[in-house]
């Protein structure tokens, strides 16, 4: 883990050094301490992260401190590009801060591009890899749209006594079908991985696509973890849950079976959810996902990847602690 154990200053110290010395600075700071305000913890999660590929493919940190840099600046902006894009499609609030939130994110992701612009040339595969990366979280926010968009015009789940027809009325997801959106969401990411192979010049073609297949994994599993800790919001605001779906199929499957269940509550919901197999099942299907995320880059020099993989699969192992508690 030497890359990032080498790192002295802040996150936010680095971010804003950065932004200091691009030709964009008075725009940048602006979007910059507007958005981001004291939200410190995010910035460091989100600016670490590419860091942890250029350290796969190079073992002196000398060599590639620079353009890691600028490569964590452009990716941290494409992050907070694709959360005010989130705001602006799930806010209630004016459509003025609407407005904001989609110029924001429009700023954002134009000085992500024009900071890689300064990386790779126009001729570049990086870029090529880049819009089929945009094209896969394109897709994903048009399937989540529409799934939102579906179940607000049923006008379900706004009252606790429509709970159960949301249950029943929820359109049926594959888990090919969400899978294949949980990877589009947050297929932007793969793109510090291209970034670092790169840059590098590795030769090490395996080495690449075992990390994007790992990558794939990893967010797989936080995807389902956040979608735990969301069971209640995401019933407050309509979006693709893993657990909801879990919780519909049972529901549906059982009614089928001529055994009824009735869910007319978000505290209905939970309970089910918790008090069945239906979060370990989630939860186990997780860890399988961390452990083959790790058991793929097991060929490779990938510390730091599995230091942070490891890390998250504590997190799993922990709610899994809680569930058994809870029985």
């Amino acid at each position: 883990m030497e890359l990032l154990a080498n790192t002295q200053s802040s996150s936010y110290e680095i971010v804003t050094s950065c932004i200091n010395k691009t030709p964009f600075k008075d725009s940048l700071k602006h979007y910059f301490s507007s958005i981001l305000g004291e939200d410190k913890v995010s910035l460091k999660h989100m600016f670490d992260f590419p860091k942890i590929f250029f350290a796969a493919f190079y073992r002196d940190k000398e060599q590639c401190e620079d353009v890691m840099e600028e490569v964590s600046l452009a990716g941290y902006l494409m992050y907070m590009s694709i959360m005010q894009y989130d705001e602006f499609i799930d806010s209630v609030k004016t459509i003025d801060k609407k407005i904001d939130f989609s110029f924001n994110s429009s700023v954002l992701h134009e000085e992500a591009v024009r900071m890689l612009s300064r990386l790779f040339k126009y001729s570049s595969p990086f870029w090529k890899r880049w819009n089929e990366n945009r094209s896969q979280l394109h897709d994903a926010i048009k399937q989540d749209m529409l799934f939102k968009i579906l179940l607000s015009t049923k006008n379900l789940g706004e009252k606790e006594n429509k709970l159960s027809e949301y249950i029943k009325q929820m359109p049926a997801v594959s888990i090919r079908e969400y899978l294949h959106l949980a990877r589009g969401k947050s297929a932007v990411g793969k793109s510090a991985i291209d970034a670092a192979y790169l840059l590098s010049n590795s030769k090490n073609a395996l080495q690449y696509k075992a990390l994007l297949r790992s990558h794939d994994l990893f967010m797989t599993a936080i995807n389902i973890m956040d979608d735990i800790t969301d069971i209640e919001k995401d019933i407050e605001n309509p979006q693709i849950n893993s657990a909801h779906l879990l919780v519909a199929d049972r529901v549906k499957s059982f009614s089928g079976a001529g055994k009824p269940i009735n869910i007319e509550s978000v505290a209905d919901l939970k309970y089910y959810f918790y008090s069945t197999s239906c979060a370990l099942d989630l939860l186990n299907f997780v860890i399988s996902c961390f452990d083959k995320a790790t058991k793929i880059v097991e060929p490779y020099n990938a510390p730091d990847w599995n230091y942070f993989i490891n890390k998250y699969k504590q997190g799993a192992m922990q709610m899994i602690s809680v569930v058994y508690k809870q029985n």
